[in-house]
C-alpha cells in the first residue's frame, strides 16, 4: 500500500456531491451525462486558472502511475497511453483523468508531510487525498 505524502482536510460525501453539481453548472455540463474530460483537461482548466494550472502528457516509460496531480506545481501529469485511451473514449482512462481533475480542484490546499525517521506519519482515512 502506498502512503500519501500529503494530508488534506476531510470532505463529506454531501459536500463532494454539491461541489460536483456546482462545478457542472459553472462548466455548462449540468444538462448532459457525457463530460468531455479531455476538453476540461486541455482547455477549460487553463481558461479558468490561467498560469495557475499546468498539465503534461509523458511517455509511458517516464512514469509508473497512470496519472498524478502534483499540488506543489498545480500540475496534472498523465501517461501518454492513458491520455490517448481517454481521448478515444475509454471509460477507465476517462475516469483516471477526471479523478486527477478532482484532485486539482479539491486538494490545492494540502499539507505536504515530512518524513520522521524515514517514514511518513500515519493518516486517518479521511485525511488521505485518495
Amino acid at each position: 500500500m502506498r502512503h500519501s505524502s500529503y494530508k488534506t482536510k476531510p470532505v463529506s460525501r454531501i459536500d463532494l456531491r454539491n461541489f460536483v453539481f456546482a462545478l457542472r453548472s459553472i462548466m455548462k455540463y449540468q444538462d448532459t451525462t457525457e463530460i468531455d474530460v479531455i476538453r476540461i483537461f486541455e482547455n477549460d482548466l487553463y481558461e479558468i486558472f490561467g498560469e495557475d494550472y499546468r498539465y503534461e502528457v509523458v511517455e509511458v516509460d517516464q512514469m509508473n502511475e497512470y496519472a498524478i496531480y502534483l499540488p506543489d506545481l498545480n500540475k496534472i501529469v498523465v501517461r501518454a497511453d492513458v491520455y490517448e485511451a481517454a481521448a478515444s473514449g475509454n471509460p477507465r482512462h476517462r475516469f483516471t483523468i477526471a479523478h486527477e481533475i478532482g484532485h486539482f480542484f479539491l486538494h490545492r490546499d494540502v499539507t505536504k508531510l515530512a518524513r520522521i525517521d524515514g517514514k511518513l506519519p500515519q493518516l486517518k482515512p479521511y485525511e488521505d487525498p485518495e
